[in-house]
């Protein structure tokens, strides 16, 4: 993530996954939350979909579902 412009879009890009109630990206610190009942696989796939790439958890950025 490059600007807050890049945290909306994956922000709303995840958050049109089907079983996504909830998705936060916060720019400042690099992370994303998710709520709702999705497996990470697909929250992954959107999120390199929507052009942008995913790190594994304590490197930067991560991803927190649940």
């Amino acid at each position: 993530m490059d600007c807050a412009e890049c945290a909306l879009t994956l922000e709303k890009g995840v958050a049109k996954l089907e079983g996504v109630t909830e998705c936060q990206v916060n720019f400042a610190v690099a992370k994303m939350r998710v709520s709702g009942d999705v497996d990470e696989t697909k929250i992954v796939k959107q999120i390199k979909t929507l052009g942008y790439g995913v790190t594994e958890a304590g490197q930067r950025p991560v991803i927190l579902t649940g």
